[in-house]
């Protein structure tokens, strides 16, 4: 399943957006490709928060699959979530 990644624009990040990013990927073991949110074959994009504001604009990503990262502490909860959707994907 390939998923794109959305950075917010960092004007207050309390947690390190790019090192969660390489740990989820890490604990997926394959089962996900990261990519550009830009790119047109991605099932689905990872908006990555620097803070609980989070607002970046998920309206460009309608109509597909988003899932939001707004804090470390989420990061259980994403690997199961990108898990469960990449064996639905299968």
């Amino acid at each position: 399943m390939k998923v794109g990644v959305k950075y917010c624009g960092g004007c207050n990040p309390s947690y390190d957006r790019v090192k969660t990013v390489k740990e989820l990927e890490e604990r997926l073991g394959g089962k996900v490709e990261f990519v550009s949110w830009r790119d047109e074959n991605a099932d689905g994009v990872v908006i990555v928060a620097g803070c609980p504001v989070s607002c970046v604009d998920g309206e460009p990503f309608a109509g597909r699959p988003s899932w939001r990262i707004n804090g470390h502490e989420d990061l259980d909860g994403m690997v199961k979530s990108l898990e469960e959707a990449a064996g639905e994907k299968r």
